[in-house]
């Protein structure tokens, strides 16, 4: 077989390249380099790489955080299903799934308690969208709206939170009542949203998630508003047809 000629430039590029393997010049300094170091510092090396150490903590705390996220998912999701289950009214099947998220949330707690950092983020976002699923839940079957005393594992941001968005689940269910013309099902889930507004505002809200969420609420009790305007023009013109077509009928009757 004919051999071709590799041009020198590939030859200079792969002399030149660092090696680090069968006891290569590099890797061997590499190494001479990071023993010295370990002797002159060895007590930093010693707090990162010693049984229960920096770098055993740090590998902990990541499989704790897997854990976490993993479950605070399925929690989110079994709340999720909560809040579908009850836009379809099939409430056993929202209080199935309440009671399972509540079930993935209470395995985790001993976990948050050991290590309290992991709450934030997907475990609290969990939380907060159980406590909405909860809050709207109760809403529909008793008319009542659920304080934080009644959610005792939820902290005040995760029930703000919840509350808000669940003012969001309330105007899709208005109007979902609006349709079948339940005008008083509507007016009471605007109460219910202006309610919530006036609570709110009795917070100073710095900047954050909380305010954003506060901020769309005036436009959720707007257009409850607006529904319910939208079916007392049709109440009129239903009156207006009615009105009418009791005169025709009177008057065929004289005739």
């Amino acid at each position: 077989m004919r051999a071709f000629p590799v041009p020198n430039r590939f030859v200079a590029r792969y002399h030149a390249l660092p090696r680090t393997m069968n006891g290569d010049r590099a890797g061997k300094r590499q190494r001479g380099e990071a023993r010295a170091l370990e002797g002159q510092f060895s007590n930093l090396f010693t707090a990162f790489t010693s049984p229960g150490g920096i770098a055993d903590e740090m590998k902990a705390f990541d499989e704790k955080r897997e854990v976490v996220i993993k479950k605070s998912r399925d929690v989110q999701k079994h709340s999720k299903q909560a809040i579908f289950s009850v836009h379809r009214g099939d409430i056993a099947q929202a209080t199935s799934r309440l009671d399972a998220a509540e079930a993935g949330y209470t395995e985790l707690l001993s976990l948050i308690d050991e290590t309290p950092v992991l709450r934030a983020g997907s475990f609290s976002n969990a939380l907060e969208e159980y406590a909405e699923a909860r809050i709207f839940l109760h809403f529909h079957e008793t008319k009542q709206l659920l304080v934080p005393a009644d959610l005792p594992q939820i902290n005040t941001e995760e029930y703000l939170g919840g509350l808000l968005d669940f003012t969001g689940e309330l105007n899709r269910w208005a109007v979902i009542q609006a349709t079948s013309r339940r005008v008083d099902d509507v007016k009471y889930a605007r109460d219910c949203v202006d309610a919530v507004l006036s609570v709110m505002m009795e917070l100073d809200l710095r900047n954050g998630v909380i305010r954003k969420k506060y901020d769309s609420l005036k436009y959720c009790l707007k257009n409850l508003e607006k529904v319910l305007y939208e079916l007392s023009l049709g109440q009129d013109v239903g009156l207006r047809m009615n009105a009418e077509t009791e005169e025709k009928q009177a008057a065929a009757t004289d005739e």
